[in-house]
């Protein structure tokens, strides 16, 4: 998006996106209605970044700039994140001497809920799947569980918890 020229401020390229099911009804009155209210909010952001351009870059600088980001609570790939992991595919591919260690990274809440342990693992079977399926021998794949050790982010914001929420890439030979 391009900046007005009486903007004055710094600029922030980010979005939110909330999306909700709702629907709107008129009704004339309030004992009509049959609504049920929710009254639990719930937050799920989702940090994104674009995947980096290899073109001119090194294996280890393209596995040291890439990283994928996760819903809270939840081991899947999110949509979107896989063209920083085909980056990764095609450097694996390319060069079988590389091992690659996932650094696995969760965010306070999610080390705090008992109900989820192993969550970090899950996320990295779901990456290591990934790549399998791309055709990396799952031999050359190793994990590091982090936990919440190593923050991207301080804060206790749901933004900055969803930048926790992390997988990032270390080639070694």
């Amino acid at each position: 998006m391009k900046k007005p020229k009486t903007f004055t401020g710094q600029q922030t390229v980010s979005s939110y996106y909330y999306i909700d099911d709702i629907s709107v009804v008129l009704i004339e009155d309030e004992a009509e209605c049959k609504c049920a209210s929710d009254k639990s909010e719930v937050t799920s952001t989702v940090y994104s970044s674009a995947p980096v351009n290899p073109e001119g870059m090194t294996p280890e600088m393209i596995a040291k700039f890439t990283a994928i980001y996760f819903a809270s609570n939840k081991p899947g790939i999110e949509s979107g994140q896989e063209g920083h992991l085909d980056n990764i595919a095609d450097i694996m591919l390319t060069s079988t001497d590389y091992k690659l260690t996932l650094k696995i990274h969760l965010d306070t809440d999610e080390v705090a809920n008992p109900k989820i342990e192993g969550l970090d693992k899950l996320r990295g079977e779901s990456v290591k799947k990934y790549l399998k399926s791309k055709g990396i021998d799952g031999g050359r794949i190793t994990f590091n569980l982090m936990k919440d050790s190593k923050p991207k982010a301080k804060a206790d914001t749901d933004l900055a918890k969803a930048k926790n929420r992390r997988i990032k890439f270390v080639l070694s030979k």
